[in-house]
């Protein structure tokens, strides 16, 4: 390039906290995952080094559940996608890197799960019309 940048932008203060905010809120995987760094952050001291030591404080047993603004995350959900290769978690840069990571599991499931329940749409309003048409 051999020229100056006429911007150079590599770090935020408080005065950048709306604007990451905005940010944030934009993508709502980021959001949640933010929400849920808060959740852990607030209940839980670093290093965690399970998934045991991270669900037993920030949930209320195997029937509950967190809800990071709308999206569901059930405690089934949580022992399932907070892998071993996970663990330990060292600090927030950590925690974050980690929970983002295993909330895209979940929605990757899930969105598997979707696309056979449509799959099972199909084949039953298949199976439907032959016996219909039969």
């Amino acid at each position: 390039m051999g020229r100056n940048p006429c911007i150079r932008v590599a770090e935020f203060d408080e005065s950048d906290f709306r604007i990451l905010r905005s940010v944030v809120v934009a993508r709502g995987d980021i959001y949640t995952a933010a929400l849920a760094c808060k959740v852990v952050c607030e209940r839980c001291s670093f290093p965690i080094r399970s998934a045991g030591d991270m669900l037993d404080t920030v949930f209320d047993g195997p029937d509950s559940y967190a809800d990071f603004a709308g999206h569901i995350v059930t405690f089934e959900d949580a022992t399932t996608f907070l892998t071993r290769d996970l663990f330990p978690i060292e600090d927030e840069t950590d925690l974050a890197a980690k929970l983002l990571l295993a909330l895209d599991r979940q929605t990757t499931v899930d969105s598997a799960r979707e696309v056979i329940k449509s799959f099972e749409r199909l084949g039953n309003a298949a199976t439907t019309k032959e016996e219909q048409n039969g």
